[in-house]
């Protein structure tokens, strides 16, 4: 974008000057040349700006004087400006404002605003719409909005579910190396969704995942350790399983510090501790996550897959 947005042939007024220092990542110069451009009405200096007060770029953070900014730089039609004015006001609930600027960028093929839109109309229970936004989105090669597909193709209404069409989209993004794209094509040749079973490809997928980091495939590969599984060769190992956990836990992931919990409530691989594990189970439930949310959660699962018989 700084590239774009840089004039050669106008390397004297403050906005190239800005961006000159952000290049060279004086940010402190940067905000002041950026200043005084936005001050003087340069749309993109404004929508700039905007970024330095919102992230605390080069000045003390101010998200109210971010806001500011991506609304004068919206009024003057750039679409990065109208989608994040956008998403402030998703955040403030004040949505219908939000929905009025999120259009303007996502008629202008802004894949952001194109995506947040199709979040915020799923979020408010409008299938169509979301889905429309969504496809626009990920049609403009948007991850985020790619496997936000995924998800609504592979666990929306019925009505839009499409198991093949998610694994088709899943495979181009593994061969990109996304491990959330792995992880949840490891679950589709687990639970025979657009793949025909095959237990071997589900946990070379999970693994890859995992590899990479990414939480929910560190705790799904250490459950599966925690129990073994003799039919696809892989030994009860609390060794390997306590150490995907952690790192699972060290990225604040709550089900990660549940199942630490429980090993230090049974004593596997550690010295059994109630304290210990209360100590875990505490740090989940401070984000919102239970034992007895969990067993809520999976009998509702259980439920969920015989109310369409």
């Amino acid at each position: 974008a700084i590239v774009f947005w840089f004039d050669q042939n106008d390397c004297g007024n403050d906005l190239n000057i800005g961006l000159y220092y952000i290049v060279g990542e004086d940010f402190k110069k940067a905000v002041k040349y950026l200043s005084n451009a936005a001050e003087n009405g340069d749309a993109v200096a404004q929508y700039l700006i905007g970024v330095c007060y919102d992230n605390g770029i080069g000045i003390s953070q101010d998200l109210e004087r971010a806001k500011y900014w991506y609304k004068e730089a919206a009024e003057n039609g750039v679409p990065e400006a109208q989608c994040d004015y956008g998403i402030a006001c998703t955040t403030e609930n004040n949505m219908h404002e939000a929905e009025k600027w999120l259009l303007q960028s996502a008629e202008q093929g802004y894949s952001k605003a194109e995506y947040t839109l199709g979040w915020n109309y799923g979020a408010n229970y409008n299938v169509d719409k979301a889905l429309l936004w969504m496809e626009k989105a990920a049609k403009h090669d948007y991850v985020k909005a790619q496997l936000s597909m995924c998800s609504m193709y592979l666990q929306g209404p019925p009505a839009i579910q499409d198991f093949d069409e998610a694994v088709k989209i899943l495979e181009d993004l593994v061969k990109q190396d996304n491990p959330i794209a792995q992880y949840a094509l490891a679950l589709c040749f687990a639970q025979n969704k657009g793949v025909d079973v095959d237990f071997e490809k589900a946990m070379e997928y999970l693994k890859k995942s995992a590899e990479q980091g990414y939480a929910q495939a560190l705790v799904e590969l250490g459950s599966v350790y925690c129990s073994g599984n003799p039919a696809l060769n892989i030994p009860q190992d609390y060794t390997m399983a306590l150490d995907l956990f952690r790192r699972a836990a060290e990225q604040g992931y709550p089900m990660a510090q549940i199942y630490i919990g429980r090993m230090y409530e049974n004593g596997w691989e550690v010295e059994k501790s109630k304290k210990k594990a209360e100590e875990w189970y505490k740090k989940a439930e401070r984000q919102g996550l239970t034992l007895q949310l969990i067993q809520q959660q999976q009998q509702q699962q259980f439920q969920q897959q015989f109310q369409y018989y």
